[in-house]
């Protein structure tokens, strides 16, 4: 394979993968340490030359060990109570840029930083943007700090899904539910189940309310905005696996 193929896997196809690395840092003093440890090494250890093919071999034995370690996992995600609070943090702030801003905005804004960073792995900037982002001014920041998410974490929400191209194969497409999609759903069927039940409700009870038959606001129930209400328990549900699934 020619060197400019080469640099293009190692500093433009895998950045995602040094990214989540970055973005989400294991503790040496964990088991999951353990576990990852040899992928990270593997990464870093990815060259570019005559040690290409020997490099990235290595990577591939590392991913599959820790693939066949994690698989036996599944059931123990919530052994770690900071894990937890990391994970809700991620969620709450990923919901927050995404109430304030919009799909358009947020989306472009993804894209301008990612065509950015390829082109310094690449060597054609002197300088990388910054690593996190501040949600009031969304401003790229070197640290993380209260208010900030990394970038990978906005990428992975906005990621739709992926179209993988493999020379002498057919094109294969990875279906993905972005987080984006899943939180915007959520706000709609909350908020229209808001109305009904904090403008509409009251109403009609009083409307059809008499002295030998009052009625109170619990007594209007409605199939549809019944289903609403079962919808956004269920997609909030769904958002919180999800999120777990992409960690």
């Amino acid at each position: 394979m020619p060197e400019q193929a080469q640099e293009v896997i190692c500093k433009g196809g895998l950045h995602g993968l040094r990214l989540t690395v970055e973005a989400d840092p294991v503790s040496p003093d964990t088991p999951l340490h353990e576990v990852l440890g040899g992928v990270v090494q593997a990464l870093d250890g990815l060259k570019v030359g005559p040690q290409f093919r020997a490099s990235l071999e290595a990577l591939d034995m590392a991913l599959g060990a820790a693939i066949s370690s994690l698989s036996e996992w599944t059931a123990d995600d919530d052994s770690n109570v900071e894990e937890i609070v990391d994970e809700l943090e991620r969620a709450f702030l990923i919901s927050l840029f995404i109430t304030l801003t919009s799909h358009t905005f947020l989306s472009d804004w993804g894209e301008k930083w990612k065509q950015h960073h390829q082109r310094f792995l690449a060597g054609h900037v002197t300088t990388d943007l910054p690593h996190y982002v501040h949600m009031k001014t969304f401003i790229p920041c070197p640290d993380p700090g209260p208010g900030r998410v990394h970038v990978q974490h906005l990428h992975s929400a906005l990621t739709a899904g992926t179209t993988v191209f493999i020379a002498g194969a057919s094109v294969s497409n990875v279906g993905h539910y972005p987080e984006l999609q899943s939180i915007v759903y959520s706000q709609w069927f909350a908020y229209v189940h808001a109305i009904w039940d904090e403008q509409f409700r009251q109403r009609i009870a009083a409307f059809f309310s008499t002295p030998e038959q009052p009625l109170e606001k619990n007594d209007v129930v409605n199939d549809f905005f019944g289903d609403i209400r079962l919808s956004e328990t269920t997609s909030s549900t769904e958002r919180v696996l999800q999120t777990k699934r992409q960690r």
